[in-house]
């Protein structure tokens, strides 16, 4: 059986700590002034109850995803999760794409250190009201369950994310 010495082991050791830290391998989203071409999003509102005319669009279950092309693709109501692939919706302009990149990139969402970056994607509704964002650009990835709370500045940034979608998708 090897060996392995005190010089072997601290490499190998420190290498696993840092990679079971990475949350993300996104570049800093701060120093991209334009809309990366292969900007991926994909939003999903977990909400333990149902909507009703009074609810906030924001807050409403719903599933966002725009793919790269611009395509927005979404699916509104109960049952809407993270295996829900809505139809087209319809397909963005580059203005309106380059506004949700700015949301996210200046939301602080994917900020390294965020308490809400998750190792992987929500797989199941969380039981409470969040939204579930998953962000892909520059062969990066990011995962995200922020409760929509308006608690704190994230909860605000994504629920002003999820109503942008909302409206793109003719949600009023």
């Amino acid at each position: 059986m090897p060996r392995y010495t005190p010089g072997v082991l601290r490499p190998i050791l420190l290498l696993a700590l840092v990679l079971a830290g990475c949350h993300t391998t996104l570049p800093d989203p701060a120093s991209l002034a334009e809309r990366p071409h292969d900007f991926v999003l994909a939003a999903t509102v977990y909400a333990p109850a149902p909507a009703d005319g009074a609810t906030p669009r924001a807050r409403r279950p719903a599933r966002y995803i725009v793919e790269a092309d611009a395509t927005l693709r979404t699916s509104i109501g109960q049952g809407s999760g993270a295996d829900t692939f809505p139809p087209p919706t319809r397909v963005l302009s580059g203005r309106q794409s380059d506004r949700l990149w700015a949301l996210l990139r200046d939301s602080g969402l994917l900020e390294p250190g965020n308490r809400y970056l998750l190792p992987a994607p929500v797989t199941e509704a969380p039981g409470t009201l969040a939204a579930a964002i998953d962000v892909t650009y520059r062969g990066g990835r990011a995962h995200l369950l922020v409760p929509l709370d308006g608690a704190d500045a994230e909860s605000l940034a994504a629920e002003r994310l999820v109503d942008e979608l909302a409206a793109l998708s003719w949600i009023e």
